[in-house]
Formats: C-alpha cells, structure tokens, sequence
C-alpha cells in the first residue's frame, strides 16, 4: 500500500513500485501497478472466522450499524499528483452481491492511502501505513483521534512495516499481514540496489487491550519471496475454502500472486499467477465462488476490476465481471479508484 517522496522512506510509510497510469498514483506501495496481548494464538487461525470470508449476504437493517450491506470496502481516491499520498482520500462502499457497489456517506472521506478495514464489536477499524482510525459503527463519527500503529518483536524492538492487512481471530484480536520493511530507505517493494533481495511478508497480532493499536511480531515469516526486478507488496489475506485454507494475495506491479497455507501463521505456498488482473490486490471465498478485487488502469484512471471464479486457478483466466470506478460511484470524472480491502460482515 506506496509512496514517492524521499522524507516518506524516512518516516518508513510507504513501498512504492513505478505505476504506468499517468497518474503514478497508489502511495505507500502500488507497487508498479500500471494500474491498472502478547500471546500469539494463531494456532487456532484455521477456524472458518476470518471475517473476510463471512457469507453471510442477510441485509442489516437494524439502527446500530450505518451499513445497510453485508460486504464493505475500503479504498482510497485521488485527483492530481497522485504520487503524493496526502493528495489521498480514503473512503468506504458497501454491496450486497459485491458486484454494485455505493458509497458509505454517513463516514466521511479523510486524508488517507491504501485502507484495509475490520469490524469489532461497534467500532470500524481502518488501517492505512502506520496509523490506525476508529470510528463508530451505529453513526460513523470518529471514535477517539488517529492512532500510531506499532509492531514489536519478542524482544520489544519495533519492526517498520509498510501495507498493512488486518483479519479476524477467533478471539476476538486483530492478525494484521504486512510487507517488512525493517531498514529501507528507498520503495520497501523494491531491492534497494541491482541486486537481488528477499522481501519478506509477516505477521503480527494484536496486544491485548490495545484497541488494535499495538501488535507482537509472530514467529517465522509467511512469505519470503526472492526478488531479482519488479516489485513484491500490497499482501491481502483472507480465508479460502476448506480446501484451500487462508489464502494471502501479493501484488507484483499490475499483476497478482496467489499463495495459501493451512493455517493463518503458517508458511504460504504459490498456487498461481494472476496476469494482468490488476495489482493492490483484494480477496473472498463466498463459500462456492472466489472474488478478487484488482487495481488497474482503465478509460484514463485508474479503477477496481473484480473477477470471479470457483477455484484460485480458475481467477487465472477469468473476465472481468464488473468495476468499480469514479463514474459507477459517483465521483468526479477521472479520479482514480485504488488500493481495495474487503470486510463481510
């Protein structure tokens, strides 16, 4: 989730890859999309709870909830010098088939780049790089100010991380999956020189009584991938079906890579390559059908393809079956739509 500015790679926010849209947009790590507490148990992750794999499509019409849908999205909005990601705005939709989707207005846009999002007991929990917003599930106010997110080692030593994907244990905690980037000073998504390198993809989970602001580094990495050129960012994690267990997306440049693993802390195996299907990628298992949510460049800006199929290879050569984008959300003509995370209620 990716940036450009020289004092971003200080701060430590952002894995940027070269974006062939001519708006350069996605910050903290769109990677080159052309574009398109303290105890760890996730031993248990196995378990059906992940929240982005509830299928549950039952319409909530109750008033404590500014969500009339089961399906939420987070993404984030750009107009000009979209390599600036405080020219971003972060915004929520919902659908009820995740095909048509509208925008959330009783929570109001907010500066902000690539959103991933997770719903606990009355409060929405919007991560974007290193800051975490809470707001209020019954009215959509903000719940308290922006938080600092941390990440610690066993030791207590802090870990930078860039694009953080936050799910559901089955005790109640928030996993977050994010791309380590521990020491860079260029785009984290990148090998900081000609060199090859390992971009590393871990986890962490939350501290106890934290409000999801804290978080203890996992034991052992879910994803070590060797990189020789290009860009390796933007994980998404979620569950798959039975079959396949959680399933992480990686974004690399406009395409995505699809690895999965038995259990949530375990390490993740590729399954397949997802070419052209759109980087800063988004996932679901419906329970009989995969979604994948893709960010690419199309009709000027940049905009969510989403594709559907019943198993993970199948996404290999799926159409797109429908977009999300400024026109089918209202927006002004020629913002970029980016950067999606999902959340089924």
């Amino acid at each position: 989730m990716r940036l450009g500015l020289v004092v971003t790679w200080a701060l430590g926010i952002c894995a940027c890859g070269d974006s062939t849209s001519d708006s350069n947009s996605t910050s903290d790590s769109n990677s080159d999309s052309n574009s398109d507490s303290n105890s760890n148990s996730n031993s248990n992750s196995d378990s059906n709870s992940d929240s982005d794999s509830n299928s549950d499509s039952t319409l909530d019409s109750t008033p404590d909830s500014i969500f009339r849908s089961p399906f939420v999205l987070a993404f984030h909005t750009c107009r000009t010098e979209c390599q600036t990601p405080q020219n971003h705005e972060t915004h929520l939709a919902e659908s009820a088939d995740l095909t048509h989707w509208s925008l959330v207005s009783a929570l109001a846009a907010y500066e902000g780049s690539v959103p991933d999002v997770v719903i606990r007991d009355g409060t929405i929990y919007l991560f974007n790089p290193q800051t975490l917003h809470r707001f209020d599930l019954a009215t959509g106010a903000p719940a308290g100010t922006a938080t600092n997110v941390q990440i610690k080692d066993a030791a207590g030593v802090r870990v930078d991380f860039v694009d953080p994907s936050p799910t559901l244990l089955p005790d109640g905690r928030i996993a977050l999956f994010f791309l380590d980037s521990t020491g860079s000073r260029t785009d984290p998504a990148r090998c900081p020189t000609t060199d090859p390198c390992t971009k590393y993809f871990r986890s962490a989970t939350e501290n106890a009584g934290s409000d999801g602001a804290v978080f203890t580094l996992d034991p052992g990495d879910r994803l070590a991938i060797a990189l020789e050129s290009g860009t390796a960012s933007d994980p998404d994690i979620y569950r798959g079906s039975d079959a396949d267990g959680w399933v992480l997306a990686v974004s690399r440049g406009s395409n995505t890579s699809l690895y999965t693993s038995p259990t949530l802390d375990g390490s993740y195996s590729l399954v397949v390559e997802l070419q052209s299907a759109g980087g800063v990628p988004a996932g679901h298992f419906d329970g009989a059908e995969y979604w994948h949510f893709g960010t690419r460049f199309q009709g000027g800006a940049n905009q969510v393809a989403i594709r559907r199929a019943s198993t993970l290879a199948g996404l290999a050569t799926a159409p797109v079956a429908a977009s999300i984008s400024a026109s089918s959300l209202g927006l002004e003509a020629g913002t970029h739509v980016e950067s999606p995370g999902l959340f089924a209620r």
